[in-house]
């Protein structure tokens, strides 16, 4: 389980996708959160991974400690914290086979209603919610997204993110 702690960045979507074609899981947090929220995602969906970039990187590290997270990697370069480049630079792997049914996300709802909840989101529902939005959004070739919606929140990581890449959409983060 991989936990993302960063604004919209290109490199938010390299994370997500790499992570899924690892056959692994992202639960995207939102970088407003102080440590206590980023510990209670953390620790509830089981996080092993956590980037993040260098002006949260206190953060993240407060919310790590005690948790399972093992490792912290940061998008650009910090003190104390794995650069993602250095990630990039490794030998490549093979992607893993996943099914539909393979959880993909784990994004957190808002806590309106309590503390947030964990959303289950197979690669079938990614796949499925795209499917949704593509007659309902024509789009050109020379399309440019407007990246501000967030992309920990469900809207963002798939109408923005996914459909624009999905696409072949510039996005402007």
């Amino acid at each position: 389980m991989v936990g993302v702690l960063a604004p919209n960045l290109p490199e938010y979507a390299i994370v997500f996708h790499g992570a899924a074609t690892a056959g692994g899981l992202v639960t995207t947090i939102n970088p407003t959160y102080g440590a206590q929220e980023v510990r209670f995602q953390l620790v509830d969906a089981g996080a092993e991974l956590l980037v993040t970039i260098p002006p949260l990187l206190e953060t993240a590290r407060t919310a790590a400690e005690g948790t399972g997270v093992r490792e912290i990697i940061v998008i650009g370069e910090a003190d104390g914290a794995t650069p993602l480049s250095d990630v990039l630079r490794a030998e490549p792997i093979a992607p893993v086979a996943v099914t539909g049914n393979d959880l993909a996300a784990l994004p957190y709802s808002s806590g309106t209603t309590g503390l947030p909840k964990g959303v289950m989101l197979t690669h079938a529902n990614l796949v499925a919610n795209l499917a949704q939005v593509e007659d309902h959004l024509v789009m050109g070739d020379d399309e440019v997204y407007i990246a501000c919606l967030p992309f920990f929140h469900i809207y963002g990581m798939q109408v923005i993110m996914n459909d624009g890449l999905r696409r072949g959409a510039k996005l402007v983060t």
